[in-house]
């Protein structure tokens, strides 16, 4: 690992809600996914148009936008002041992944 990168641990409730919003989001994508690959052919649409689809894109979005967020949160309230102190930066430029939800840790890479 270089100089620009580095572990931060997380606790185990924040990676468990992490990690249960995006295995969410996954198994949407996964289903709806496989919708189009199955109804790719068809020359008829209304399955797409239907009231049960249309509500499952609903829960999608709505499922995307709570992952999102909650990382958008995770970044600001946890990681930030993590980097912040490492870098003595005030608006740090840094990415980050959790590589394996297991280890509770997430990398930084600095930007």
């Amino acid at each position: 690992m270089s100089n620009k990168e580095f572990i931060v641990s997380v606790s185990e409730e924040q990676i468990n809600y992490l990690q249960r919003l995006g295995n969410e989001v996954d198994s949407k994508v996964f289903i709806i996914d496989r919708l189009f690959a199955t109804h790719a052919q068809d020359e008829d649409t209304q399955l797409f148009d239907s009231i049960p689809y249309k509500h499952y894109m609903k829960e999608y979005e709505k499922a995307h936008f709570e992952w999102e967020t909650a990382k958008a949160e995770f970044e600001k309230t946890t990681l930030l002041p993590i980097v912040q102190e490492k870098t003595g930066e005030e608006k740090p430029s840094f990415n980050w992944m959790i590589e394996d939800y297991l280890s509770h840790e997430c990398k930084i890479i600095l930007i």
